[in-house]
């Protein structure tokens, strides 16, 4: 139903202008190329269609949308030729008969391909409803603190061969498909694109849908706000005698909803939004009561905890996942109060194919005024709400630099990046760390403490060319030397067990020391990486000499008071070599003397 949906949108503002309606701007052509898609116009019985305007609309992966017309021919024929072949690219075909539009077919063309065929069937269109029925309601909720957005779908039976459609003129004479009473003080009721849908009319509190319901049924889709102050807010609706299917939507994370008659289900998930799902047959009313909690308007409540960038570069672009990790103190949710956000999130310039999502809560996203982010509106539930941000930046020859700002105090942000074997990532901020790894992948980890309001973090993102392999003799240099350090490993408890009550680890409060302890696992992480052969020289000696200057930099700062097990104990030099070490090795991994 999607697919008609946006064909039939496409559709509708295509032919505005031969209504009589304002016509919309015209989008741009379809992408050029070699292929051809062919197809054929049909009468329910197969018979060809001539005359019919035919629309190609292309959506492209990384490329506005386009249109391309043509008209049937006497076979019912017709053709776009000249058109992009890309696999990315999606076309949605459709056509344009008697003011109703049918949408035909989605194509994508695979590799290789330079043809395809589709066909697009159309019908006769009767303005006599007889016949057409209500047959479901899915309304879903999405409490906005002091307003309740709801979003309906209704299921249109109709058993007749013809599509039926009352065109504006004669509405008065006809009755419509469908009529349905909305509740009271149902207000700013739109469809797609902020549009009021196809065929709807709305009067005293009842919405009426004159078509287009095509043979067997079809859908219509809309929203309206309801205003939802502290209390309880009851959402009564007349239905039909019979029973039809009735689906109600309710947010994960309040406010709780009662909904007589009807069963509670497996949760779902909406545009990235988490939901509880009620469910039944229901005739004659429908009555849903729902307990709106009092919203606070208190911005200072609201903080950043942690930022988490998953990313992962390929020869054509960077696709990016952030995760936001916002913690709400005090009871109740939170509300942004005038319009002022409670939070700012910048995005990073020339991202495309962005998607949000909180699976926990119905959060509203608004975009800031100067295009450079969104803002997070609420309501925010006290605790924590995880808030993810996708997107895609293109990536062209030589290194990749992605920056990023944050508009609050982010005590911790870490970046995990797919690593391929041969990356090279440099950054002046974020620290190295050990890699994390999945089943199925590893990942460069890089982590930075205390970002601050508008500081800039950056990492440059480079693929080396593949290292040859390694000569015969040095491969069993590097087996005999793992097998040393497999016998070690397994001879070591034999040496002796740690002393029964030793003293627990230190717990780290200041950013410092948070650092500190980073650092040390970093340096580990490092000569593990340049002793396996994972580090270059070259790049070796780059992140250690960051890595050591943070470290003294550190180290020359009163540190706070610990034990005697504390940070500034945990590097040490070895007496035969020199080499600096953790406080709990035994042996210098340099020349293999036994440290003091």
């Amino acid at each position: 139903m999607r697919l008609r949906r946006v064909l039939a949108l496409a559709l509708l503002l295509l032919s505005a202008g031969a209504q009589g309606q304002p016509a919309a701007p015209a989008p741009p052509g379809v992408p050029s190329g070699e292929a051809t898609l062919r197809g054929r116009v049909a009468r329910p019985d197969g018979n060809a269609a001539a005359g019919v305007d035919v629309l190609l609309y292309a959506l492209p992966a990384n490329a506005p949308p386009g249109v391309r017309r043509s008209v049937s021919g006497p076979d019912g024929r017709f053709a776009f030729e000249g058109i992009d072949h890309d696999p990315g690219t999606t076309y949605l075909v459709g056509a344009h008969y008697q003011g109703v539009s049918y949408p035909g077919a989605r194509v994508a063309f695979g590799a290789g391909e330079r043809e395809r065929e589709v066909e697009v069937r159309i019908h006769e269109v009767t303005d006599e409803s007889r016949g057409t029925a209500l047959a479901g309601l899915r309304m879903r909720l999405d409490w906005l603190g002091e307003r309740l957005e709801v979003t309906e779908d209704l299921a249109v039976e109709n058993p007749g061969a013809q599509t039926v459609f009352v065109a504006e003129g004669r509405r008065g004479a006809r009755a419509p498909a469908v009529e349905i009473e909305l509740p009271p003080g149902a207000a700013e009721l739109s469809g797609p694109l902020g549009l009021v849908p196809e065929g709807v009319e709305l009067s005293a509190g009842r919405l009426r849908w004159y078509g287009p319901v095509f043979p067997g049924g079809g859908e219509l889709g809309y929203h309206y706000e309801l205003p939802a102050r502290e209390g309880a807010l009851r959402i009564e609706r007349a239905l039909p005698a019979k029973p039809i299917r009735v689906s109600i939507l309710a947010p994960a994370g309040g406010p709780e909803l009662k909904a007589p008659g009807l069963v509670e289900g497996e949760p779902t998930v909406v545009s990235g939004r988490g939901y509880k799902v009620f469910s039944g047959e229901l005739g004659g009313r429908l009555a849903l009561e729902l307990a709106v909690p009092a919203a606070r308007h208190d911005a200072s409540a609201v903080a950043l905890a942690e930022v988490r960038i998953l990313g992962e570069l390929d020869a054509a672009a960077f696709e990016g996942r952030e995760e936001h990790v916002i913690q709400v103190s005090g009871e109740g949710s939170v509300l942004a109060a005038d319009e002022a956000p409670l939070l700012r999130i910048p995005l990073p310039r020339e991202a495309s194919d962005l998607r949000f999502g909180s699976p926990s809560s119905a959060t509203r996203l608004v975009p800031l005024p100067d295009g450079s982010g969104i803002g997070v509106m609420g309501p925010l539930a006290a605790g924590e709400t995880v808030l993810e941000v996708r997107y895609r930046i293109p990536a062209g020859a030589g290194p990749f630099r992605l920056e990023r700002r944050f508009a609050a105090h982010v005590p911790l942000l870490s970046v995990y990046l797919a690593d391929t074997g041969n990356l090279r990532v440099q950054s002046d901020r974020l620290h190295r760390r050990r890699p994390a790894r999945t089943p199925d992948r590893s990942y460069l980890h890089l982590e930075a403490f205390e970002v601050t309001p508008g500081e800039q973090v950056a990492f440059a993102i480079e693929t080396r060319p593949a290292r040859s392999p390694a000569p015969r003799g040095a491969v069993v240099a590097i087996v005999a030397l793992v097998t040393g350090l497999a016998a070690f490993a397994l001879a070591r408890p034999l040496r002796g067990t740690p002393a029964r009550g030793a003293p627990e680890e230190p717990e780290f409060e200041s950013a410092a020391e948070r650092e500190r302890e980073a650092l040390g696992a970093a340096l580990g992480d490092l000569e593990h990486d340049f002793e396996t052969g994972k580090l270059d020289a070259d790049d070796y000696r780059s992140i250690s000499d960051e890595l050591h200057a943070r470290v003294r930099h550190l180290l020359t700062e009163p540190p706070p008071p610990t034990s005697e097990r504390g940070l500034a104990s945990n590097f040490r030099n070895c007496a035969g070599c020199g080499r600096e070490a953790a406080a709990e090795d035994a042996f210098c991994a340099r020349c293999g003397a036994k440290l003091a």
